[in-house]
């Protein structure tokens, strides 16, 4: 096949954006453009291999370009109107050719780095997706350009954590959509797919759901840099139009996520313990020091005119209450205004260290493991979301650290519904107390 046939045979795909035949044919003369190959294989591709895999290419793109409506694979959008994400992002189902997929270029710029469109460009179906997302801050949203989609009709979709859109065709529900994962991109996203295609060194893997060739419900998976989530998109009306539809999709101003960096933060080492020094005298004015565990107190960062309050915690506990600001109710929920519990400290009996590495260590032996008060640890503190029950509203959580101190056979609890600064602050001002001082 020459590039004049598989020029031909994609004419026949809908739904290609402006630049497309120029950047294809640039991709089909340039020397760089033959596809790679992943570890695994034994021998590099020749140039007439080369050949092959963009005929082949060009083959997957034209397929399945007229679809008859009928049932809708299993996989990352079923029927329902509710469903969970978290088996959606990572199926237990391994693909065969993991290990032997081309990845082949497409372009140098990826979609969602080209011009974002202005937030009155996108329906208020997505911005009110958006905000109502768990993963607001860590999940910036996108939207195609075009869709070129005879009669059909946009609407939300539920996707647990994340945000969804789904466009519905009469015969055909959930004929295609887009989705933000509500959990963290996995390691291997776009490069586990049956085939990979990439905008510079951005990828973005593709396939038939379940890795299912055959399966009519297309899927696509990317990550986008600075980005925390996961990006799926899908379609029933063929890789044409999937591959047309990923191509389509830029960033919108106004539903931007604060960009994550993609460095990996190594342990922290922090010196001397705060309360290796001298014991300090425990506050008359604060409620009755603990009896049978060691106290520790903050002796800086607890905000300016906030009252102590021993708490319900089955252990020695102590929090400090606001007049105004961010908090949490007495289930243990953030609220925006309560100004409860906005810091606090909790000591109990150690257990055992967890077994897995610490995110602060001191001089002493002791570590610190940080982690959301409610939600999942693996996002970051200041991007968790906690929408308490039978409430609409999204309130920031607290970050937490527990500090394990062996030395002294416990465990110290500091929170702070004040952000990270706050909370470093509260655990950098700890000192054991001496009620005998």
């Amino acid at each position: 096949m020459t590039p004049e046939d598989i020029r031909a045979a994609l004419q026949e795909v809908p739904e290609h954006l402006p630049g497309f035949w120029d950047d294809l044919a640039e991709e089909l003369q340039s020397p760089g453009s033959t596809p790679r190959r992943r570890a695994g294989w034994q021998v590099a591709l020749s140039a007439a291999a080369a050949v092959i895999v963009v005929a082949g290419v060009a083959a997957l793109l034209i397929r399945q370009t007229s679809i008859q409506p009928g049932p809708i694979a299993t996989g990352p959008v079923p029927d329902e109107d509710t469903r969970t994400a978290t088996s959606l992002a990572v199926p237990n189902t391994e693909p065969d050719v993991a290990d032997t997929a081309p990845v082949f270029s497409i372009g140098e710029v990826a979609p969602w780095d080209r011009e974002p469109l202005d937030l009155a460009e996108v329906p208020s179906v997505l911005v009110e997706e958006w905000r109502r997302a768990e993963n607001q801050l860590w999940c910036s949203g996108l939207y195609p350009v075009t869709t070129d989609v005879d009669r059909a009709t946009l609407r939300r979709a539920e996707f647990s954590g994340g945000w969804a859109l789904a466009w519905d065709m009469p015969g055909l529900r959930s004929a295609f959509g887009i989705a933000g994962v509500g959990s963290p991109a996995w390691a291997d996203i776009g490069t586990r797919m049956p085939v990979t295609v990439s905008y510079g060194d951005q990828v973005v893997g593709y396939g038939g759901e379940g890795f299912d060739d055959s399966a009519q419900q297309r899927l696509a998976e990317f990550s986008i840099p600075g980005q925390l989530c996961g990006y799926q998109v899908w379609s029933n009306l063929g890789d044409g139009h999937l591959l047309a539809l990923v191509d389509s999709l830029r960033l919108v101003d106004g539903l931007e996520a604060e960009p994550i960096g993609d460095e990996v933060p190594a342990t922290a080492d922090r010196g001397p313990a705060p309360w290796a020094a001298p014991a300090v005298r425990y506050p008359e004015a604060w409620p009755a020091p603990p009896t049978e565990t060691l106290g520790f107190i903050p002796t800086a960062g607890i905000p300016e005119g906030a009252s102590v309050r021993t708490t319900t915690q089955p252990m020695w506990s102590l929090a400090w209450d606001i007049g105004s600001g961010p908090g949490h109710d007495t289930l243990d929920y953030p609220c925006r205004s309560c100004g409860r519990g906005a810091v606090g400290v909790t000591v109990s009996s150690i257990g055992s260290i967890p077994d897995e590495t610490p995110d602060v260590r001191w001089e002493n032996g002791s570590v610190g493991f940080i982690l959301p008060r409610v939600g999942d640890p693996a996002i970051p503190l200041d991007r968790l979301l906690i929408r308490a029950p039978g409430s609409e509203e999204l309130v920031a959580g607290a970050p937490r650290i527990d500090i394990y101190v062996p030395d002294l056979g416990v465990v110290v609890s500091v929170w702070s519904h004040l952000g990270v600064e706050s909370l470093f602050e509260l655990v950098d001002g700890l000192r054991l107390a001496d009620p005998g001082l």
